[in-house]
């Protein structure tokens, strides 16, 4: 793992060296958030 960010209170997204997504951490699982991981993830590539 290269690199961790907060994405929203609460989680946090794990990245490679490449700055691909390869982790998420909820410290509160809710649907929101991993519906907004998805949509930003999609984007990015």
């Amino acid at each position: 793992m290269a690199e961790t960010k907060e994405f929203a209170p609460e989680v946090f997204l794990d990245f490679d060296y490449r700055k691909r997504l390869i982790g998420i951490e909820l410290l509160n699982p809710g649907t929101l958030y991993l519906k907004k991981i998805a949509k930003n993830s999609i984007s990015q590539n």
